[in-house]
């Protein structure tokens, strides 16, 4: 019976250092892995580069882009207006032009004109007014045409006459057909309306009588 516990003793005796070495190998174990769980991560971030961002600087030099030019366009110039006529049944084309008259001062207007043209010299008058035109010229004539679009004359080569309305009359030129061109000549007068009579009324000094006497 003392041999057997004896041996039972150093059974167990010799079993304590082999778990503690299985103890150590698996601490030892442990550690390593987080060991090299730590250290994984480092080396894989040292490793990799940082991306740098390169933003292009401009380059200071001649730009080679022409740089647009303002330009300044020259304001139109007026031209007379070109409008159909309202008394011509063939609705040929006018050309208007304002005349500035002075009561009391004749115009004179010169130019020329081709056919199937109608050129309009338009101005103010006052009712009442007394107007005087003269044309000159070969193969043309003229037409007076008052504010309410009546033609006071028609295709003559002079008029004069009582201004019935105020407002802009029209006096047009039209060549005849057939001409290449004719040049013409436009005199125009404007007077004030004629006041009327002054009446006199002469009143004789009476002669004083002296009474006779009788003898």
């Amino acid at each position: 019976m003392a041999e057997v516990t004896t041996s039972r003793k150093s059974s167990s005796q010799s079993s304590q250092p082999s778990n503690t070495n299985s103890g150590l190998l698996l601490t030892g174990l442990i550690v390593l892995v987080g060991a090299i769980a730590f250290t994984v991560p480092i080396m894989l971030r040292s490793s990799q580069k940082p991306i740098v961002a390169v933003t292009p600087i401009p380059t200071v030099g001649t730009d080679t882009t022409p740089t647009p030019q303002a330009t300044i366009s020259p304001s139109p110039q007026p031209s007379p207006s070109v409008v159909p006529s309202p008394n011509d049944p063939s609705k040929e084309p006018i050309f208007s032009q304002g005349l500035q008259l002075t009561v009391g001062e004749e115009k004179l207007e010169e130019g020329n004109l081709k056919p199937n043209l109608i050129k309009s010299y338009t101005f103010q008058a006052k009712e009442g007014q007394n107007l005087k035109t003269e044309l000159m010229g070969d193969n043309i004539t003229m037409t007076v045409v008052s504010p309410d679009k009546e033609k006071l004359a028609t295709q003559t080569a002079a008029w004069t006459g009582k201004l019935a309305f105020t407002g802009e009359y029209q006096i047009q030129l039209k060549a005849s057909k057939g001409i290449l061109e004719t040049n013409f000549k436009l005199k125009v007068l404007l007077l004030d309306a004629e006041a009327p009579p002054t009446r006199i009324i002469e009143v004789n000094p009476t002669t004083p009588t002296t009474p006779t006497t009788n003898n």
